[in-house]
C-alpha cells in the first residue's frame, strides 16, 4: 500500500511539470490559474508553421473529454477554424478549414488511432490526402501529425494536451504562420472547455467510434475504472 501511494505521489508531481521544464519549447501563453490554457511553439526544420502545443486542466471526467474528441460532427464548435467535419465510413475523417485572408480555405483527410498508456489516453491523427479526391476551391493539407492526450488527474478531472505539426500546403505569409501556431492551441482548448461545460455526456462507453477497437476499450476501461487511492 505504501509503495502504491508513493507511485501515485510521483505521478502527481510529474503531471505538474512547470512551463520552464518543457525543454525545446518556447512559451507563448502561461496559465495564471487553474482552468486557463498554456501554450508553446517550437521550430521544426523544413516546416513553415511552427509545431504547437497546448495544455489545460478541466473539471470533467476523462470519458466525457474523450467523447467530445470523438464527436466529429461537433468539431466546428471548437476546433480552430474548422467549418465542416464528417466521418467517411471505412476511411477516416474529412475536414474543411476556414482560411485566414489572404490564405485560401484548406481541407484534409485524416485517420486516427487510440493508444492507451498506463496513465493516459492518446488519440493520434495523421493526414492521408490520397484517400479522398481534392475539391475545387480548397487547398489540400498534405501533411499533419496531430495528437490529443487525456490524463486522469489524481484529484479528479482531466488534463488535456493538444499538439500539432502541420504542412498547410501552399505558401503562407510569415505573420499568418505565426498566427496559426499561436492561436490554434489557445482557441481550440478554450472552445473545447466551453463545449465540455455545455454538454454533460453519460459515463458509458457506448457510442464511441470504431477507432476504439475491442482491445482499446478493454485497456481504456481498466485505466478509467482503476480504484482511487485510499
Amino acid at each position: 500500500m505504501l509503495m502504491k501511494r508513493l507511485i501515485l505521489v510521483l505521478c502527481a508531481l510529474l503531471l505538474s511539470v512547470p512551463v520552464s521544464a518543457r525543454e525545446g519549447w518556447e512559451s507563448v501563453a502561461t496559465a495564471s490559474k487553474p482552468g486557463e490554457v498554456s501554450t508553446w511553439v517550437r521550430k521544426v526544420k523544413g516546416m513553415q508553421v511552427k509545431e504547437f502545443l497546448g495544455e489545460v486542466d478541466v473539471p470533467h471526467p476523462p470519458l466525457q473529454v474523450l467523447k467530445a474528441l470523438d464527436h466529429v460532427e461537433g468539431f466546428p464548435d471548437w476546433v480552430f477554424r474548422c467549418k465542416h467535419a464528417e466521418r467517411v465510413p471505412g476511411v477516416g475523417v474529412y475536414l474543411q478549414i476556414n482560411g485566414v485572408w489572404p490564405a485560401s480555405d484548406r481541407d484534409a483527410m485524416v485517420q486516427s488511432r487510440v493508444e492507451v498508456l498506463p496513465d493516459r489516453v492518446v488519440i493520434h491523427s495523421d493526414a492521408r490526402p490520397e484517400l479522398k479526391p481534392e475539391k475545387k476551391n480548397y487547398v489540400r493539407i498534405p501533411a499533419l501529425q496531430n495528437s490529443f492526450t487525456v490524463i486522469p488527474l489524481p484529484a479528479g478531472g482531466s488534463r488535456v494536451l493538444f499538439q500539432t505539426l502541420v504542412d498547410p500546403g501552399g505558401a503562407l505569409p510569415k505573420w499568418l504562420s505565426n498566427f496559426v501556431a499561436k492561436q490554434g492551441p489557445l482557441e481550440t482548448l478554450n472552445d473545447l472547455k466551453k463545449v465540455l461545460g455545455d454538454v454533460q455526456t453519460q459515463q458509458s462507453y457506448d457510442g464511441l467510434s470504431r477507432i476504439y477497437t475491442p482491445e482499446v476499450l478493454v485497456n481504456l476501461q481498466a485505466l478509467l475504472e482503476r480504484p482511487a487511492a485510499q
